[in-house]
């Protein structure tokens, strides 16, 4: 069947500056997922609640195996919530099928906690090796290059320690609350952001559901401003391919060193997991926007 083509409006309130552009007709490309299978950390399949979020509740089975790893890695008990994200996460075209743990993509992570200072403190006395050596300075000069950049503190090539995960490597991320919700909602300076427009885990708690919001309006922010730069007549898979691209673009990473095909890798084999994440987005612009079927819906009906 062919799909009926989509008319949009301006998309708007895109944050970072961006402003209403020109109307957007949308039409439907049908594209299928790419090769790869999951490259689970426990289970890998895209869990959203109705606002857009990532599902926390304590029967999600994908947040409670995220929660399972934080604790076997022996993190700071004060560590408040949790990202994984990346090929470690989700599959990405390129990797091979792992059959081990030291097989698999290092696995990143963001990890959001309340004082940085003190979580440093924590985690320094028990995980002093994670560190590089600018640690010597002590938890302080950590915490404080941390608050001078874009407000995360990375530590890489970190031998991971749960025993379903011995051989693997981790980087890991930490961030303050007020850091992570400012990036989600601002854009100011559209590193978390970028990285969670893309299909993540999260883990579950109470604080789960405080970022949800955020979540959902760093979301909104990547549908809208991928409208305005789209062309008049998109696919959802060239929608998809431009949200995945934001966070990258003006990165030298992309001409230097990166796989050029990068964008493209993430997206293919995910497209399932990227229209369960956008969902709840595109119906927040329906007043603006009318969309084709998804692709699984036409394939239903064909």
């Amino acid at each position: 069947p062919t799909p009926s083509s989509a008319r949009s409006s301006a998309a708007r309130g895109a944050p970072a500056g961006a402003s209403p552009g020109p109307s957007t007709r949308a039409s439907q490309a049908g594209a299928g997922a790419g090769p790869g299978r999951p490259l689970e950390i426990g289970t890998n399949m895209a869990a959203n609640s109705g606002d857009g979020a990532p599902t926390t509740s304590a029967a999600d089975p994908h947040a409670e195996a995220l929660d399972a790893l934080i604790r076997a890695e022996g993190f700071p008990e004060s560590t408040r919530f949790a990202y994984a994200y990346g090929s470690g996460a989700y599959a990405q075209a390129g990797y091979a099928d792992a059959t081990t743990p030291a097989e698999r993509p290092m696995l990143d992570l963001l990890l959001c906690v309340d004082d940085p200072l003190e979580w440093h403190r924590q985690n320094m006395t028990a995980r002093r090796s994670d560190y590089s050596a600018v640690a010597s300075l002590g938890a302080e000069r950590v915490a404080k290059l941390q608050a001078g950049s874009a407000g995360v503190w990375y530590n890489t090539l970190v031998p991971m320690s749960g025993s379903e995960q011995e051989g693997r490597l981790m980087k890991y991320g930490v961030v303050s609350w007020d850091k992570l919700q400012e990036d989600l909602r601002t854009w100011r300076w559209l590193y978390l952001a970028g990285r969670l427009h893309k299909p993540v885990r999260a883990s579950s708690g109470a604080a789960a559901a405080e970022v949800a919001a955020a979540h959902h309006a760093n979301l909104l922010g990547a549908a809208r401003t991928s409208l305005l730069l789209l062309p008049e007549d998109f696919s959802r898979y060239d929608f998809y391919m431009t949200i995945a691209g934001l966070s990258y673009a003006g990165d030298f990473r992309m001409q230097f060193g990166e796989n050029p095909d990068k964008v493209r890798n993430i997206v293919e084999p995910n497209l399932a997991h990227f229209e369960d994440l956008y969902a709840p987005v595109l119906k927040d612009l329906e007043p603006f926007c009318a969309w084709g079927a998804r692709p699984a819906e036409l394939a239903a009906a064909g």
